[in-house]
């Protein structure tokens, strides 16, 4: 997978990732982690069924413009729906509307 494929969306000042995997819409859990307030990513992954989820090596641009390539787990639509729904966090709601 390569960076052309990789899309970033902005919400409420927060960079959302996306990328597209066999024709389907992927979203960076880290990503949409920070947005909910959830600390640990890796926790929320080992929640999600093998289904919702995939592990993707993309390119990562750092603060400083350094680029590496840097494994990141991914979600897909169901996914995404299941880690908003189980998140008590305020954020949620609104990230549901976006």
């Amino acid at each position: 997978m390569n960076n052309s494929e990789l899309k970033i969306f902005n919400y409420k000042n927060n960079e959302v990732r996306t990328t597209i995997k066999d024709g389907e819409i992927f979203w960076v859990l880290k990503d949409v982690c920070e947005i909910l307030g959830i600390a640990n990513s890796k926790n929320v992954a080992a929640r999600l069924d093998q289904d919702e989820k995939a592990e993707v090596c993309l390119m990562d641009f750092s603060s400083k413009g350094v680029n590496q390539r840097r494994n990141f787990t991914i979600i897909n639509e169901p996914g995404l729906y299941k880690v908003i729904l189980r998140s008590d966090k305020p954020e949620a709601k609104n990230f549901m509307n976006w």
